[in-house]
């Protein structure tokens, strides 16, 4: 086991390329990342003399080259106590068993909060359970085996024995409190169970928890013998947690500067162009055109035909509804003169040295799930490509997952498993299902156009992108371009 303290990534290759030979050894590399909070990133610049990489970058890189990201000192501990013992619990759900209902339900609580799945078992496990435990106990996970096992052992190892044999189990955990201060009496009565865990001889890794994080009484820890033994109920199941979701393969790479260039022009990029550019990889926007006066808003609206939304056309000003240059469900021709004027007007008082190309008149687009995407640089790992819920609440929600490219359709479908947009996708209070694949094309269209054209982005933000009705695909509403 390697453990590893990380204040700055300045090299991610070299780190990379070590971790393809640590997990070539069998090895397990675990890191204790300090600088997660904007004010510990503060702290260890000062410390270092170098910011490498925002924390967000910082855990995504962590996570694909397989090292378990630790939130703290006690979890970092007991990750290192389990996997330097060669015992790195396989994948999957566990089971926890203990001899207190009111513990098994605390522990339940902490797995869920620190995303540790427990198994349902399967009903050939619930009838032999049943066989083995008194009446008025319940055969489920978290088990409370009762104190039955204080009395006769036996039943604790058959309980063990029990969930060993049952397939949805990947880890057992024995969860008992049996603290120093314990009286020598209560204290051979832990050491039966103690000796029970020590018995076992399955296959299924079994992982004695101490619910407390003061310790053993010397006594319990003794009759552990070789039993892989943690303390502190969240440093535990975090540490089990963290081990059970790291990969162990490398899929980061340092991509090469992709030199292609955005367009032609140099300066900044109006929004016109940016559509043209993302139309090039498949993310189309609605029918539009630019007015240069209001009489020609007024006729683009007739010509569109139907509700408009309008927009300030301006390369200088990138959040358009700050500086009032935005109007939505504008009806008619008249209607989109008075707008055009507004516009205009409000965008010369917000920035009067800003260029101004008119007004940008869409297509309103009905419906749908209004997504956030976008890519931004982040030494030394490169781009990085942000999705989450879009719209004006973006900042508001934060909702949003980050990677660093690239990313494939797994991994963006991942991505947004970890957001609220799952649900929204699929469809709630008897909406329509969202064309999630289309979504997911989306994703992995823009990360291969960031490493194409890396050496020429600093940020992309596409927001909002609408995800309409299933097999509909998406309409790209708002887009904006920073070159390097």
């Amino acid at each position: 086991m390697i453990g590893l303290v990380i204040e700055g990534v300045r090299d991610p290759a070299s780190i990379a390329s070590a971790m393809e030979a640590v997990h070539a050894a069998g090895k397990t590399a675990l890191a204790l990342r300090v600088g997660r909070s904007a004010e510990g990133q503060r702290a260890t610049a000062a410390h270092t003399g170098a910011l490498a990489g925002a924390a967000e970058a910082q855990a995504a890189f962590l996570a694909r080259v397989g090292i378990v990201d630790l939130p703290d000192m006690d979890s970092f501990i007991e990750a290192g106590v389990l996997c330097s013992g060669g015992k790195r619990p396989a994948a999957g759900a566990v089971a926890v068993v203990g001899v207190s209902g009111g513990g098994g339900g605390h522990g339940t609580d902490i797995a869920s909060e620190v995303g540790l799945h427990l198994a349902t078992l399967a009903p050939e496990t619930v009838e032999r359970l049943r066989v083995l435990l008194p009446d008025f106990a319940t055969p489920q996970n978290p088990l409370d085996v009762t104190g039955a096992a204080f009395g006769d052992p036996n039943v604790y190892r058959g309980a063990l024995d029990a969930l060993d044999a049952d397939p949805k189990v990947a880890v057992t955990i024995a969860a008992q409190d049996a603290p120093p201060g314990l009286s020598p009496a209560i204290a051979a009565e832990y050491s039966g169970i103690a000796g029970a865990v020590a018995a076992y001889e399955g296959k299924t890794l079994v992982i004695a928890m101490s619910n407390l994080s003061a310790g053993l009484h010397p006594d319990v820890a003794a009759a552990y013998g070789d039993a892989v033994r943690l303390q502190g109920t969240r440093a535990t199941l975090t540490a089990v947690a963290r081990c059970q979701a790291a990969s162990q393969t490398v899929t980061w790479h340092q991509a090469s500067k992709g030199n292609a260039p955005l367009d032609a022009e140099p300066g900044p990029i109006s929004e016109a162009a940016a559509r043209a550019i993302f139309a090039g990889i498949g993310l189309t926007g609605p029918i539009g055109e630019v007015a240069a006066t209001a009489d020609q808003a007024a006729a683009i609206a007739e010509r569109i035909g139907t509700r408009v939304a309008m927009k300030i056309a301006s390369p200088d000003i990138a959040h358009k509804t700050e500086a009032g240059g935005v109007v939505l469900g504008v009806d008619g021709g008249e209607a989109a003169g008075v707008a055009f004027e507004r516009i205009m007007a409000s965008a010369r008082a917000y920035a009067p040295d800003a260029r101004l190309d008119g007004v940008l008149m869409q297509e309103m687009v009905a419906g749908g799930v209004e997504v956030l995407l976008g890519l931004v640089q982040h030494p030394p790992f490169g781009l990085g490509l942000v999705v989450g819920a879009g719209g004006t609440l973006t900042e508001l929600m934060q909702d949003a997952a980050f990677d660093l490219l690239p990313i494939d359709a797994e991994r963006a479908e991942a991505m947004i498993a970890r957001t609220r947009l799952a649900k929204l996708l699929a469809g709630m209070r008897g909406a329509p299902a969202a064309d999630r694949k289309a979504l997911v094309d989306a994703i992995v269209a823009l990360s291969e156009f960031g490493e194409r054209h890396s050496a020429a982005i600093e940020a992309i933000d596409l927001n909002p992108v609408a995800v309409l009705q299933e097999g509909k695909g998406i309409r790209l509403l708002d887009s904006l371009i920073l070159r390097a």
